[in-house]
């Protein structure tokens, strides 16, 4: 449940929506799966994630060895490890951003990891830490990145028991959220962010919709999956309102993973046309308002980002967490099946990025 502040704030953004949309976009908007709650749940997590990352303080890899209480974690090994995972994913990340912004003319954040003012260890906060964390303890993320299961010698034994390793990772995550305010606030955004990033969840509720309903492969998949799960490019229909043809044509990342599970089956089961298109259109229009709407609205006579590093807490953040409630998005227990895990590989070969070929 959201706290009384964040309650405020949450009003304030219905209020502010209400009047100013139209209300004949409101009515084609809000009428089905998308509703103005979810945009203003996202916008929460956005404002929060970005308020801890401005607050969070960062410390060596070293120093978060000297803390770990098992000789596992404290050993150099495991220092050595992230390290190497860190500078990994740098190379990865720059990769990545050149190719975007040759292509769709935006930039992301590079280095995924900073180093400190000697540029000798990385500094990281505690949640970028824990993600450092996941992709060393979570072989699944390490096979998703390098593409290694698209491999005809990696079988399907092996990709099930990936699997269920990350199963269980993100059921302790899910676990040790009653634990603290600290731990809810750091374990939600790891699994937001391994599940905005990575998908997994989100692929196998994909999956299962098309063995259910025998469908070998997506219909216009690289479009549809683009559009849930990657970089879209939005034109919104706002444009076409008189009081609103100022608005851009905007490439957004897809990160509403609560709101789109509930059209995993437009995604994998709905034939081409214009039923499909509109009910991506009203998800893409989300994911425009999310992002328009957190940049232009000024709170208690700040933009609410701002408002949110200089007036918001871990409590604050942590009753968002509650109420987002990002493990709804995590599906324990996968049944894989041959099909299923072959259909997986189909998506995961068109949609991951190639890093060894951009």
């Amino acid at each position: 449940m959201l706290n009384e502040k964040m309650y405020a704030v949450a009003s304030e953004i219905e209020r502010i929506a209400i009047h100013i949309l139209p209300t004949d976009y409101q009515t084609f908007l809000f009428g089905g799966k998308v509703k103005l709650r979810d945009i203003i749940l996202q916008i929460l997590l956005d404002c929060s994630e970005y308020a801890y990352s401005q607050s969070a303080e960062t410390s060596s890899l070293r120093s978060y060895r000297k803390q770990a209480k098992d000789e596992y974690n404290a050993g150099d090994a495991m220092r050595m490890r992230l390290q190497r995972m860190a500078t990994d994913m740098n190379e990865k990340n720059a990769i990545l951003n050149d190719y975007i912004t040759q292509y769709h003319g935006v930039s992301m954040k590079t280095p995924a990891f900073s180093k400190d003012h000697n540029e000798k260890q990385y500094a990281v906060n505690d949640l970028e830490f824990m993600e450092l964390i996941s992709m060393d303890e979570i072989n699944l993320l390490k096979v998703i990145l390098d593409r290694k299961f698209l491999s005809p010698k990696f079988y399907n034994d092996e990709f099930k028991l990936c699997s269920n390793s990350y199963d269980s990772a993100c059921a302790k995550m899910q676990s040790e959220c009653a634990l603290g305010q600290e731990k809810m606030v750091i374990n939600t955004l790891t699994m937001f962010s391994l599940e905005w990033r990575f998908n997994f969840d989100f692929l196998y509720e994909i999956v299962d919709v098309m063995q259910k309903n025998n469908v070998v492969e997506i219909p216009d998949m690289v479009d549809r999956i683009t559009a849930f799960c990657y970089q879209p490019t939005i034109t919104t229909a706002l444009s076409c309102y008189k009081d609103w043809p100022f608005l851009p044509t905007i490439t957004v990342t897809s990160r509403a993973v609560f709101l789109r599970k509930r059209f995993v089956s437009d995604i994998a089961a709905t034939s081409h046309g214009q039923e499909y298109d509109i009910e991506q259109m009203k998800f893409l229009e989300a994911l425009y308002l999310i992002t328009i709407l957190r940049a232009a609205i000024i709170y208690e006579d700040l933009p609410l980002q701002d408002w949110f590093c200089k007036r918001t807490s871990i409590d604050d953040w942590a009753s968002v967490c509650e109420e987002y409630d990002v493990f709804q998005a995590f599906i324990p227990d996968k049944d894989w099946t041959n099909k299923k895990i072959r259909y997986a590989k189909n998506v995961y070969k068109k949609m991951t990025f190639d890093y060894t070929a951009p």
